[in-house]
């Protein structure tokens, strides 16, 4: 044997001058090759994913045992020939068919897109095996067809394992077309089976864009339409398969067809039992291939919900506009070893780089034989970045791999390829043509060149890889996918712009200077706002795939304007402060995909309270801890004072927060994500008010709720309904240890109507106590265009003092290193007593060292803001409550009736002190609450300064309606002129009568003088 082995091959070398196409194919274990050649190779192009070749075995002395199929969508060229004595391995673009079949399918191809086929005869195994080679091995070329939609092929797009009989299969058609159905078999294969246990062959048709649900004949759950199928009769470890008959493939399979996992399948924390599994909105086409061990495509694909979870079903929310693979986002060819790539995952998934590898073609060469494999994982809007590993340290500290200069070092005539499975050459995304040299370079965008010593970047519109290198370059800067920058340009280097970044050098949402690289949004950008000059202004009806608004930035939608989303909102919030979306318009977004994040400070680095509200509705936090959060209850018992307030809070069991509602949530410094739907529109929450007979109705009707939107609410806006609620808001500061206040419809000139820092304005996912005044209940309600800007730069304050004007002054004391304000004010709509609309109650701090200032009404009703009737003199107890120590008195926003001056009295050391901005008034406190050692004093400039002479008889005033009445006036000739509290004579007149009276409109403090031949008598009199 071995004689005639050896023999034989002296005969094959001979050959190679007689024969070239038989010659070199054998070595000593080799069998002859098959003699002949199939015929008749004919392809198919059957959808825009597949195609089927067909051909007519070869005869012969030697016929084929089976036949090598080789697919490229590079070129014949780069299908790599077999070596005898060395087994092919199956695989997408590797067919191994035995003889007779005469027929093998590809799958899982490119849409309108060219590839090329070999067949190869072969007969033999292991190293026995021999192929038929040379330059006649048939061939042949063809396109697969024009994809009309964002999918490639029937799919299924949601598996529901419910209790008992409630099983479902959704399938999902995005093809652009009607599809027939009865081209379509559902397969079961149970419990590990290797064949179909149920099959059932599909009819009638699907529209695009719409899904068939499959159900058990038992199943009850989902309400909507659905098809009864046998082969919905699963458990979480049965396979199931969507086969098309015309092509004889499976084109979507859930699960490991032969496998039985034992109960379920699961990848991390995912699993197929009891649970409900929608397909990502970003799939284009279904599993294939059967994995050769478990659920491969679980943990990438597939998004699991809890157990009989069918809110979904009917309905399958794909994005179109999404990337389908990876593709160059950078390229560098910069001096001497500067060279550098990058690639951009613009996916849904994380994917693997080790099924992709790069290739260059040097100085016009084809493809080379050496490809350079990737590792590691490349995550959602990632980049991974190949550099010279002698580049410069800037570019080199960027890199994920360093390449040797063999590789990464190219010229501007050099080709560049990411290939996907470096065994089958196929060629994904292109820089430069194989096979071409341009000498220099290669002209972009109407540069010429410009692939050498330059750097392009890829512009964020591209959502796909292209091999079409003439398309992708272009021929003007607004037709080609790329952007020329100069050479070293390494600015956007492990960056790629597929974020539209807002540059904010106006608010001009389609100016192109606001936007970096001057490329504005695209239907496929992610686009990101962070803080700059000006936040924009979008007044469009456009769609986009998502937006990130950063720390102190904002966008403003406009009335009429529409905004749609296909992916997300994203809304940042850091120690630096929190972005927002002023929406007055409407905002079109996926259920679910609107995340708001805030962050809560500590308190001098020890657990802090906040009052927290969720800013989207349906909003569950993994962030929060359920452990430290807490809802009041406002039908539990509480009371101002503290003494009672632990039982009117309750813990809740899960994260899971209600539209409006308050919470308080124990936690030192974090930052918690909100994710829900986005709240717009009209939104309401009913309050309530419990009457409990031993408590003061003061204590009864608390309230918690919150801002509801994704920017700050003001509280004095006309689209905020208050129906049985007081004006003011109550916000807990654990900063401060203590709380602030707003009263709506205080001065704005002074912002009067606020202690302790509180403000009009509700910032994002704040909470804030609010109370019912009705043993009905009340309700309050928001409308958007309650919403404004964190800093609201709009004509606001008013610009000259009216009538009406809110005469008060605030007081702060200090000590312990804690503060607590107080406001006295006065009003003609105030009465003695507590005024829903003007006064608000104290709320005391928990902290014993937090000192506490107030005022009472005369039915001893504790008030942070006091308003009252204007009056011409008097004195006003201030309440102290403090733990012993040194103090401090100070007043701010003093605004006086300047006819009226205001002295603090320390009654207990008969201390006088005229008040004044800079007065800062010192003491010492034994501890306790003491109601009678400060007060306020009024005292009139006006009746000091005015001579008084009195008559023996004074006379008298009263107004009934708009009549002044005079009385008491003496028999004697005398003049009477009345002026307001500024001087201006409002009316004048001669008399010698003993009553007068005068039609007089005017509300406020006037001056009544009464002048007569010997004395003059003067009056102030509240006149309303």
């Amino acid at each position: 044997m071995k004689n005639f082995t050896h023999h034989l091959l002296i005969l094959s070398v001979l050959l190679t001058f007689i024969k070239p196409s038989y010659a070199l194919h054998y070595n000593a274990d080799v069998q002859a090759e098959p003699e002949n050649h199939c015929t008749n190779v004919t392809v198919f192009a059957l959808t825009n994913y597949a195609a089927r070749i067909t051909w007519t075995d070869a005869g012969g002395t030697q016929v084929p045992e089976f036949y090598v199929v080789k697919l490229s969508s590079v070129g014949f060229d780069a299908i790599q020939e077999p070596t005898n004595g060395t087994e092919e391995i199956q695989s997408e673009t590797c067919k191994i068919i035995p003889s007779g079949t005469q027929t093998a399918t590809f799958v899982n191809l490119n849409p309108q897109t060219d590839y090329f086929i070999k067949v190869f005869a072969a007969v033999g195994s292991g190293t026995e095996v021999a192929y038929k080679l040379g330059a006649e091995v048939p061939k042949i070329q063809f396109k697969t067809l024009a994809s009309t939609g964002c999918t490639r092929e029937l799919f299924i797009s949601e598996y529901v394992d419910g209790d008992s009989y409630n099983k479902y299969i959704e399938l999902y058609n995005g093809t652009g077309t009607t599809l027939d159905l009865s081209d379509y078999r559902l397969q079961l294969y149970a419990n590990g089976s290797a064949s179909a246990t149920n099959n059932n062959l599909l009819s009638g048709s699907l529209e695009n864009g719409k899904t068939l649900v499959l159900a058990h004949a038992d199943a009850v759950l989902f309400p909507g339409e659905k098809v009864q199928a046998t082969a919905a009769n699963f458990n979480g470890n049965d396979a199931i398969v969507l086969f098309k008959v015309s092509i004889n493939q499976a084109v979507d399979i859930f699960g490991s067809i032969g496998e039985n996992p034992g109960t379920k399948w699961e990848q991390g924390t995912k699993q197929t039992a009891s649970r409900t599994l929608l397909r990502h909105f970003s799939t284009k086409i279904g599993s294939m291939d059967n994995p050769s061990s478990g659920f491969s495509t679980l943990g990438l694909a597939w998004l699991v919900y809890p157990l009989n979870t069918v809110n979904n079903l009917g309905l399958h929310a794909q994005n179109c506009n999404s990337v389908t693979d990876l593709f160059f986002s950078e390229y560098i060819e910069g001096t001497t070893d500067n060279k550098a790539l990058e690639i951009f995952n613009g996916t849904e998934v994380p994917i693997d780089l080790s099924n992709y590898a790069l290739n260059i073609a040097n100085n016009g060469e084809p493809w080379s034989a050496t490809f350079t494999r990737l590792t590691g994982i490349i995550n959602p809007w990632e980049t991974y970045r190949i550099v010279n590993s002698d580049a410069a340290p800037e570019l080199q500290e960027k890199a994920n791999l360093l390449s040797n200069k063999g590789f990464i070092n190219f010229n501007g005539n050099d080709a560049v390829g990411l290939f996907y499975d470096t065994n089958a050459n196929a060629l994904l995304d292109a820089i430069g043509n194989a096979g071409e040299n341009p000498a220099t370079g290669w002209a972009v965008g109407g540069i010429a060149t410009a692939t050498a010593n330059m750097s392009l970047l890829r512009k964020h519109s591209v959502v796909s890889a292209n091999t079409n290198w003439a398309a992708s370059a272009g021929t003007t800067a607004e037709n080609s996918e790329w952007i020329v920058k100069p050479q070293n340009y390494f600015t956007d280097f492990s960056f790629h712009s597929g974020d539209a970044v807002w540059m904010g050098k106006n608010t001009d949402w389609n100016d192109l200077e606001n936007w970096y690289l001057a490329q504005k949004p695209s239907n496929y950008s992610k686009i990101s706002v962070d803080k700059t000059a000006n936040n924009p202004s979008y007044a469009l009806n456009e769609t986009y795939r998502s937006i990130v608004v950063y720390e102190n930035a904002g966008l403003e939608i406009h009335q009429t304007s529409a905004l749609t989303l296909t992916d997300s909102l994203i809304i940042k919030s850091s120690a630096k402060g929190t972005g927002y979306v002023l929406n007055e318009g409407t905002i079109n977004i996926p259920n679910g995909k609107t995340k708001v994040y805030r962050y809560l400070p500590a308190n001098e680095g020890t657990t802090a309270w906040h009052y927290i509200s969720s800013p989207v509705a349906n909003a569950k936090t993994t962030s929060a801890n359920t452990e430290k959060l807490w809802q009041s209850n406002e039908t539990t018992k509480w009371d101002m004072d503290n003494s009672n307030s632990e039982s009117a809070w309750e813990k809740i069991a899960t994260a899971e927060f209600g539209v409006m509602q308050g919470y308080a949530y124990e936690h030192p410094t974090e930052t918690i994500c909100f994710e829900g739907n986005l709240t717009q529109g009209f939104v309401n929450i009913v309050l309530t008010y419990t009457d409990y007979a031993d408590l003061d109705s003061k204590n009864e009707g608390w309230n918690l709720v919150g801002n509801p939107y994704t920017a700050a609410i003001d509280w004095n806006s006309n689209e905020i309904t208050k129906t049985g609620i007081d004006n003011t808001i109550y916000f807990w500061d654990d900063k401060i240890a203590n709380y602030k206040y707003y009263t709506a419809g205080g001065t704005p000139q002074t912002n009067n109507g606020a202690l302790n820092g509180g403000s009009n304005n509700i910032p994002v996912g704040q909470a804030f106590f609010v109370k019912c005044n009705q043993t009905t209940g009340g309700n309050l309600a928001f409308r958007n265009d309650a919403t404004i800007r964190p800093v609201d730069t709009k004509a606001f304050y008013k610009s000259e003092r009216s009538e009406n004007e809110n005469f008060g002054l605030k007081m702060e004391i200090n000590g312990n290193g804690f503060s607590d304000q107080t406001l006295l004010r006065f009003n003609l709509n105030a009465t003695e007593d507590f005024d829903n609309k003007l006064d608000a109650y104290k709320l005391f701090s928990q902290n014993e060292q937090v000192p506490q200032i107030y005022f009472h009404t005369k039915q001893n009703t504790k008030l942070a803001i006091n308003t009252l009737l204007p009056v011409e003199t008097g004195k006003f107890p201030i309440f102290v409550k403090a733990v012993e120590g040194k103090y401090s008195l100070s007043f701010s926003e003093v605004n006086f009736d300047s006819n009226l001056d205001y002295y603090l009295n320390d009654n207990s050391l008969s201390i006088k002190r005229k008040i004044s901005p800079e007065l800062v008034y010192n003491f010492d406190y034994s501890g306790g609450i003491n109601g009678t050692r400060f007060s306020i004093e009024i005292v009139s400039k006006l009746a000091n300064s005015i001579e008084n002479t009195k008559d023996t008889e004074d006379f008298n005033l009263i107004k009934l309606n708009e009549t002044l009445y005079l009385t008491k006036l003496g028999e004697a000739e005398k003049q009477i002129s009345i002026h307001d509290i500024s001087g201006k004579l409002l009316y004048k007149a001669a008399t010698n009568e003993l009553q007068h009276t005068v039609n007089l409109s005017y509300n406020g403090i006037i001056v009544v003088r009464i002048c007569k031949l010997n004395n003059v008598q003067t009056k102030l009199f509240n006149c309303y």
